[in-house]
Parts: C-alpha cells; structure tokens; sequence
C-alpha cells in the first residue's frame, strides 16, 4: 500500500484533524519574533560609584576642616616582637639569685665581689 492509497483510506473528519496538526506543528516553528542579539558587556571601572536614589539619601557630605569624631573600632589582633631587632641576655654564670637588693627604676651600678 502507498501512502496516497493509506490517505484515500482515511475518513475525511481524520484526514481534517491530521492536516490541522501537521500545519500547527509547521506553525510553531516559525516564530515572527527575531531573537535580540545579546549585547557587548560593557567594561565598567570598579573604582567608579555611581549614586542611586537609595544611595543619595545615606550620604552625608560635610566641608573639609576638623571635627569631632566619637567611637571606637575594636577588632582582634596579635603584637609580636620583631626578631631583628630582639637581643637575648643571659648570665655570664650558671646558678641562682637567691635575693635582689634594687627596685624597678632604680640606678644600679656593678660591684664585683
């Protein structure tokens, strides 16, 4: 059987639902609207602030001159000793001080004994 032979076999309500479908899956492919092209991206400065509305009303600016500044920032942190410049010291003798005879900030002077 041709394929010409298998459409006169078909009732004329089936032939019209086919001929429907077949133009409405053509249909869909064609689409009028034509797709936008995307655009460049545009290279932008990071340095450069552009104020919104939202971003104009935060701002405060005020002339340069001296002004009072209250508050403290606070944030974690270590000191350390630069070892350049650290000296060690140490005895020139091995043993025990069993008694200091000077106070912090006193002037002392070396007494051999």
């Amino acid at each position: 059987m041709t394929a010409t032979n298998m459409m006169l076999n078909i009732a004329p309500g089936k032939k019209l639902f086919l001929t429907l479908c077949a133009a409405s899956l053509l249909l869909a492919g064609c689409n009028s609207k034509k797709e936008e092209a995307p655009q460049a991206a545009v290279a932008v400065d990071p340095n450069i602030v552009e104020v919104t509305e939202q971003l104009a009303k935060q701002i405060k600016l005020h002339t340069v001159g001296n002004i009072e500044m209250r508050g403290t920032l606070r944030v974690p942190g270590t000191i350390q000793v630069d070892e350049q410049r650290m000296a060690r010291i140490g005895a020139s003798v091995t043993g025990r001080s069993r008694d200091i005879e000077a106070t912090i900030g006193q002037n002392v002077k070396n007494v051999e004994i």
